[in-house]
């Protein structure tokens, strides 16, 4: 796939822009190329000659099309019309599995269901998890779908192949919440940091487990997003902040944009973080005011930067679970070399991610008699069945269970 753009380059001693023509494409060894043309009509001449076309089905390759579809999906992550992690995602399926892979020398116009299905059945022997070769299998299927479209298909049924395993429960698994003492708990190591972190813990793990924020969206928070004075305070959640701590300018999905409710207490912990907050650094303010906001990070790191989710995990979330007795620790393999002799490091894993305690603002919202389509609308869930596979047994039917075991015994009369 060959694309064209137009650019201007440096201003003439006349004061004149010259215009030009960018092409650029990826070769059959998956370099990426580019030429400069002088007119619009060369640059879609070249474009068209470096396109896979029909003429060439017969010798294109499988890794031919994975490496175009590749550098087109390249192409929208810098237009900012997929994001970086998409990307990412697709490149590991493709670069790491499939074009290690012998299929990958396959004509794609030979291409069928029984070769596609050996190479996911290949997937499961090789250890690949149930659920990593499904969604190998559907960027597989997708690329076979854009190259079909641009003149390189693969055979009839191609499509068919699917990886055989029971259904994945992990999406359908009820989810896991701290218990409620457990709850009160972790608030209150929170408050006690107050002294250490200036209230930066106390004001995030409210925001995070009260009003059930994405770590990725209150890492992205500005200040601007809030209303905290007023008879409602609230948070309008915009964007997200992504594994590279890149920000976007929109969040997970079009339905997490959504306004949120802050009790008292987040209130008055924000309050008092704000005037501890350390100003945000001039090139992340560029980039926060480019995906829409103000330019001052809510909760950044000591140096005004988006705060890594490692090292919120690491510094402010596992202390916290340690304090509560809901993390684990086990000596490092490594030791470690002190005046006073050698020792290990202790490793501690928390019994809770930092995102399931999101789900704590489901089960109280739940408990205070929120609907499904309220919580739903709460969470940013896509669809009500997520909201409803992962908090159905938290709603309460006692008159309903008592109405059905009082019909069982009307059955026999």
């Amino acid at each position: 796939m060959a694309s064209v753009r137009k650019k201007e380059g440096r201003p003439r001693k006349d004061g004149t822009l010259p215009i030009y023509w960018v092409v650029s494409w990826v070769d059959l060894d998956g370099k990426q190329r580019t030429r400069n043309c002088k007119t619009q009509k060369e640059a879609k001449a070249l474009a068209a000659e470096k396109t896979l076309t029909p003429g060439q089905n017969h010798e294109t390759q499988v890794r031919d099309v994975a490496n175009a579809f590749l550098a087109h999906f390249l192409q929208l992550w810098h237009s900012k019309e997929r994001s970086r992690s998409t990307y990412e995602q697709k490149r590991q399926h493709l670069e790491i599995h499939l074009l290690a892979d012998p299929i990958a020398r396959e004509r794609i116009s030979e291409l069928d269901a029984p070769k596609l299905q050996r190479f996911f059945d290949r997937l499961i022997e090789q250890g690949v998890s149930y659920a990593l070769a499904r969604k190998i299998a559907a960027t597989v299927k997708q690329m076979i779908q854009w190259g079909a479209l641009r003149g390189t298909p693969a055979r009839d049924g191609a499509l068919a192949a699917h990886v055989t395993a029971p259904r994945s429960k992990r999406l359908a698994k009820p989810a896991e919440i701290p218990p409620r003492d457990k709850c009160k708990s972790i608030l209150d190591a929170a408050d006690q940091r107050a002294v250490q972190d200036r209230g930066r813990a106390r004001a995030a793990v409210r925001v995070l487990m009260l009003n059930g924020l994405r770590p990725g969206e209150l890492r992205a928070l500005d200040w601007a997003d809030f209303i905290l004075a007023g008879a409602h305070p609230r948070v309008t959640i915009r964007r997200s902040a992504d594994k590279w701590n890149t920000i976007a300018a929109l969040p997970k999905t079009d339905t997490s944009v959504r306004t949120l409710a802050l009790s008292p207490d987040t209130v008055m912990a924000l309050k008092a973080w704000k005037l501890a907050c350390p100003p945000t650094h001039p090139d992340t303010a560029a980039r926060l005011k480019a995906a829409g906001g103000s330019g001052a990070l809510a909760f950044p790191n000591a140096m005004g930067k988006v705060w890594p989710n490692e090292a919120i995990t690491r510094n402010m979330w596992t202390p916290l679970l340690r304090a509560v007795g809901l993390a684990s620790g086990q000596p490092s393999k490594t030791r470690k070399h002190h005046p006073n002799g050698d020792y290990r490091e202790m490793i501690w894993t928390p019994h809770y991610s930092l995102k399931q305690a999101r789900h704590v603002a489901a089960s109280v919202a739940i408990a205070n008699g929120a609907q499904p389509k309220k919580v739903q609308s709460m969470m940013g869930h896509s669809t009500i069945k997520l909201t409803m596979d992962l908090y159905s047994h938290l709603w309460p039917d006692d008159e309903e269970d008592a109405r059905m075991a009082a019909a069982a015994d009307r059955a026999f009369d």
